[in-house]
């Protein structure tokens, strides 16, 4: 590993360290996915930076509304579910910025973060969630903090995520 690599990796530790974005909780029932019923081609490609969203007060009168914009904005990059941690989140920010968060945090390559370039592949997103999905699963039967599986998930380490998933099980 080169010096130039090795300070971006510490770099983005530390970014992902002292992230304001933070996911998974202690001990919440998850709620249920939302399956999206139509199909779509998986979408690989980049966000755009300023999209103008509405005050706090008007999504939150209207969350059925929120539902459906999340709904719409996973549908249009392929995705199958939204994820339950996107759809908790809603009580307290807009759908995009939910949308925005989720995607740039587990749908961006580590190789990507580090290199500061957020193509967002829907492939991994589709990964990340069905191993979300199968988290959420449990902790329906038995509640723990997530936030390991969580953070292990952002870094793409999916069978890491899978053994401390299946370890819960027993």
């Amino acid at each position: 590993m080169d010096i130039e690599h090795f300070k971006k990796s510490i770099k983005l530790a530390l970014k992902e360290t002292f992230s304001t974005i933070k996911y998974g909780d202690n001990y919440r029932t998850p709620e249920r996915y939302i399956v999206i019923p139509k199909k779509r081609t998986p979408f690989i490609g980049t966000l755009p930076k300023n999209i103008s969203m509405q005050s706090a007060s008007s999504y939150q009168l209207f969350p059925k509304l929120s539902r459906e914009v999340l709904v719409e904005l996973f549908f249009e990059i392929g995705v199958g579910y939204v994820p339950e941690i996107c759809l908790y989140q809603l009580q307290d920010k807009r759908p995009i910025e939910v949308f925005q968060n989720f995607v740039l945090s587990f749908g961006v390559t580590v190789e990507d973060r580090l290199n500061q370039i957020e193509t967002i592949d829907a492939n991994l997103l589709n990964r990340v969630i069905l191993t979300l999905k199968s988290m959420d699963e449990q902790r329906s039967v038995r509640l723990f903090d997530s936030r390991p599986i969580y953070k292990l998930l952002a870094q793409h380490q999916f069978d890491k995520a899978d053994k401390m998933i299946d370890r819960l099980k027993k």
